[in-house]
């Protein structure tokens, strides 16, 4: 059978940081999707941009049976590719940098006004077609970036993370016309996704960790490598979250040794135990750790099916994990000075509103990005803003963390008004951005050092703080480097570091695990689940809807209003009063405002 991928002893370096060293892998050539996922850092981008030929390493290395480093011209005209930073021309408009891409791979026939016009309304981007490709939402960019990349009919499509930063609902119409595309022009697409159940319709998945290719095949035989190791706990609705809280904590301290993973999911908490856990033993040891922390022993275990994500929790390392976390969840667990709380089934009641949002209103010239907007968030919870791409979540964000003012209405943090009292409130609150917003000059403990006295820390305080939450997440190895120079990973650590020097009363993350892959995510949550549990509240927007889960509610925004707002226990049941994923929920929501 013919090689649609073939490289034998390939290896491919940047300057002295090996990438791939002798790596030698097949992959035959009735596979049409194969996809590569992976923790940041362990080679997948680098991956797609040899098998396009933009970059060349030692060894051999075929695509289709023929050898991409001498084939030159019209070989590549054959392959599509997308990468993160999208190539897009931001200053032109939608229709000019698809007849620009059209241009240059050579279309021809299908060159003419109608014919993009047809696929502007294919896409819903008609409409905004003399718009700059720069005012853009995210999923419009990345909707635009993706029929440019299909410019010329390519043989092959190559994406790199093609839905990063992306929601659900936008996602769901990216894949269609990838899909379609693949149907019609029986073309082959290689792709690199953090989303897990996106590899899961692929024909043959690549598991790469450090440049090595540590496990591939389909979903259902990866999962496989997970299988007699997956369980899941059904306990009451009150004690589900902190539970679970507990658990996480417990597998990332190694207080709970018989666990390699627990997080929340569909109304249950599905765990992972050790390799050769008894299962007969396995209920003790839980309604056992259950009694002594004050949880109901009233629980259920079960075997679950593996899935995809099981596998990759067990098979990688993460290479930007949440630093040691043992090191600050246990000094959490010990701590009982600020407030008496621990980490339990007592801790945390919820009582107090410490952000009220009254009737808000934001307005830019005659567009109402934000509607009337009313919530609150209570001490020591995790409160979630959902939304599509351009929904008006942001705009709300930045409203309530001090970045911008409302147009009319009114928002209380702590009881002290927003609008008269801005400076007061910064102090209590952090803030994580999207996108690394530090100084990229500046050494990770300049970094450190400057914004904790922009927070108000000196002497031994500042230096404790420092020392502490720079131990915390790894960063004393980075201390003397150019936080330009830092891997994403570290960036994103170094970020919440930051945020937490002056330990806020209140937490803001925009979008902070974006290009985290699931074992980094779920450290990351490790960190903000001892937090909570400490009374600190925190506000989260993502696109990752397995974190919603995490949440104790959440609301679903869309063009500017509010659709659902409410625990997900709650809100996220189908017709019948099942439980149902918040992705699913999402995509009702929205596709029923968008669409009717």
């Amino acid at each position: 059978m013919t090689a649609l991928l073939s490289f034998e002893n390939f290896s491919f370096a940047y300057g002295k940081k090996v990438v791939f060293d002798s790596l030698n892998l097949k992959v035959d050539s009735f596979n049409k999707i194969i996809s590569l996922i992976g923790p940041d850092g362990s080679g997948k981008s680098t991956l797609l941009k040899i098998i396009c030929g933009l970059v060349h390493g030692r060894g051999s290395f075929s695509l289709m049976e023929q050898n991409v480093t001498r084939c030159k011209g019209s070989f590549g005209l054959s392959i599509g590719y997308m990468s993160q930073s999208l190539n897009l021309y931001g200053e032109l408009s939608v229709l000019e940098n698809l007849k620009l891409f059209g241009r240059l791979k050579d279309a021809k026939g299908d060159c003419c006004d109608d014919f993009y016009d047809g696929i502007l309304k294919k896409v819903g981007l008609y409409e905004f077609k003399d718009y700059a490709a720069a005012s853009l939402s995210g999923g419009m960019r990345q909707k635009l970036s993706l029929i440019c990349t299909m410019a010329g009919d390519p043989k092959i499509l190559v994406l790199d993370e093609p839905t990063v930063g992306v929601d659900p609902y936008s996602r769901a119409q990216l894949w269609e016309l990838i899909f379609s595309y693949i149907k019609e022009k029986d073309a082959i697409c290689i792709f690199s996704s953090l989303y897990l159940e996106e590899a899961e319709h692929s024909d043959t998945t690549l598991l790469i960790n450090e440049g090595q290719i540590i496990a591939s095949g389909n979903a259902k035989k990866l999962s496989s490598m997970a299988d007699g190791r997956c369980f899941s706990i059904q306990t009451h609705n009150t004690e589900y979250l902190k539970l679970s809280r507990f658990l996480s904590l417990g597998v990332h301290t190694g207080d709970i040794e018989f666990l390699d993973d627990a997080l929340p999911r569909l109304g249950r908490i599905d765990i992972i135990v050790k390799a050769g856990e008894d299962e007969s033993t396995l209920e003790k040891k839980l309604c056992t750790i259950c009694s002594e922390h004050g949880f109901s022993t009233d629980i259920k275990i079960g075997r679950r099916k593996a899935v995809l994500e099981d596998a990759y929790i067990l098979l990688t390392k993460s290479a930007d994990a949440a630093a040691d976390g043992t090191l600050f969840l246990k000094a959490f667990r010990s701590d009982k000075s600020k407030d008496g709380s621990s980490i339990g089934a007592d801790s945390n009641t919820h009582s107090e509103h410490i952000v009220e949002v009254n009737n808000i209103v934001k307005r830019f010239g005659a567009f109402v990005a934000v509607k009337s907007s009313d919530f609150y968030v209570k001490k020591g919870e995790i409160f979630g803003l959902l939304g599509p791409n351009g929904a008006g979540k942001t705009t709300t964000f930045r409203m309530i963390c001090a970045l911008l003012n409302p147009s009319s209405g009114s928002i209380l943090i702590d009881k002290v008004n927003l609008l008269t009292a801005k400076t007061q409130v910064r102090s209590r609150i952090g803030y994580v951005a999207q996108k690394f917003s530090l100084y990229t000059n500046l050494s990770t403990l300049d970094n450190l050092i400057y914004f904790g006295k922009s927070y108000g820390l000196y002497g031994s305080l500042l230096e404790s703080r420092v020392d502490l939450l720079s131990s915390v997440f790894n960063l004393k190895p980075f201390f003397k480097t150019r936080t330009g120079e830092l891997p994403f990973g570290v960036q994103r650590q170094l970020s919440m570091c930051c945020a937490l020097l002056h330990s806020p009363a209140i937490l803001f993350l925009d979008e902070a695990t974006s290009g985290a892959d699931p074992k980094a995510r779920r450290s990351f949550f490790a960190v903000i689940n001892a937090l909570c549990s400490m009374g600190t509240s925190v506000i989260v927007t993502t696109h990752f809807m397995e974190e919603a889960e995490y949440c104790d509610r959440f609301l679903i925004q869309d063009k500017g209003s509010i659709l659902l707002l409410g625990a997900p226990s709650e809100i996220c049941t189908d017709a019948k009063g099942q439980r149902i994923s918040v992705e699913q929920t999402f995509l009702d929501v929205v596709r029923k405002n968008r669409e009717g």
